[in-house]
C-alpha cells in the first residue's frame, strides 16, 4: 500500500500530539496477566452506524479495566460524530485484539471498558479500509446462485463484508468473488477474485467474512483501489471537534 499506516498523521496532527506529553507511554499490554499498561498510542475500531471506524487512539487514563481514549485521527465512511454509550470496538495492541464497550462519549474523549479475557490474535498484517461496495460469492464450481453481501473494508490483500443469515461460509473454502466499487480516481470498478475465506464471525444481526485474494494481480488491484480509498477518508477529529 503507498500510504501505511504510520503516514496517517500529517504534520499539524503531530504537533497537535506534542502538546499532550504522556507519562510513561513506552508500556505494552499483557495478555497473560490481563492488565493494561500505560501504551501511549493504538490502533483503534469502532462498530458504527452499520460499519467500521478505523482510528488512532491516545490512551489519557487507565483504572483496572476502564481507558480513556482520546480519538486522534479517524477513517471511515461516516464519521465518529454522534457516538453513543454501549457501542463496541478493540484497540489493537501488540498483535492482540482487545474488545471493549463505550460508557461515556465527550468527542474526542471517549471511556471504555475493556474485556482482556476476551482479547484474541490480529487475524492481518495489513491495513483494512473503510469501503462500501456490493459483493457476491458463490463456491468455486458450483452452478448454485449467488450469494449477495454487502462491504465493509478492503486491504491490499482481501477485503471483508456482511452477509445475512442463515448462509455461513466455511473458512478455508475457495470462492469466486465480485466487487462493485466506486473509487474516487477510476470511478467504478469491478474486481473478480479468486479468494479464500480467512475467517467467519458472527454476530446477532450479520455475518462478517474475511477473504484472501489468491493472484498477484486482483492484489494489485486491491492495493490500488485501498490506497484511493484510504487518502479520501482519512479525517482528524481536531478540524471539526474544536470549530
Amino acid at each position: 500500500m503507498k500510504m501505511p499506516l504510520q503516514n496517517w498523521f500529517r504534520s499539524k496532527t503531530l504537533s497537535h500530539l506534542r502538546r499532550t506529553v504522556i507519562k510513561g507511554s513506552s508500556g505494552s499490554y499483557d495478555v497473560s496477566s490481563y492488565s493494561l499498561k500505560p501504551i501511549g498510542m493504538a490502533p483503534g475500531s469502532f462498530f458504527y452506524k452499520g460499519t467500521i471506524v478505523h482510528s488512532m487512539c491516545r490512551v489519557e487514563k487507565r483504572q483496572d479495566a476502564s481507558l480513556r481514549l482520546c480519538v486522534v485521527t479517524e477513517m471511515g465512511t461516516v464519521s465518529l460524530l454522534g457516538l453513543r454509550k454501549g457501542t463496541q470496538g478493540h484497540l489493537e495492541l501488540e498483535n492482540r485484539l482487545l474488545p471493549f464497550q463505550i460508557t461515556q462519549v465527550d468527542l474526542p474523549l471517549v471511556e471504555v471498558l475493556t474485556f482482556p479475557h476476551r482479547a484474541r490474535p490480529v487475524h492481518r498484517q495489513l491495513l483494512r479500509v473503510p469501503a462500501s461496495f456490493l459483493v457476491r460469492l458463490r463456491r468455486q464450481g458450483s452452478t448454485g446462485l449467488w450469494i449477495s453481501g454487502q462491504g465493509v473494508d478492503i486491504s491490499t490483500g482481501g477485503c471483508c463484508f456482511t452477509l445475512t443469515p442463515p448462509y455461513v461460509p466455511r473458512q478455508g473454502d475457495a470462492y469466486d468473488i465480485e466487487m462493485l466499487l466506486t473509487l474516487p480516481r477510476d470511478g467504478e470498478e469491478r474486481p473478480l477474485l479468486d479468494a479464500k475465506v480467512r475467517w467467519v464471525r458472527d454476530t446477532s444481526s450479520n455475518i462478517f467474512v474475511g477473504i484472501e485474494a489468491q493472484h498477484p494481480t486482483q492484489r494489485r488491484e486491491l492495493t490500488n483501489a485501498a490506497s484511493q480509498l484510504q487518502q479520501s477518508l482519512s479525517r482528524y477529529p481536531e478540524d471539526y471537534l474544536l470549530l
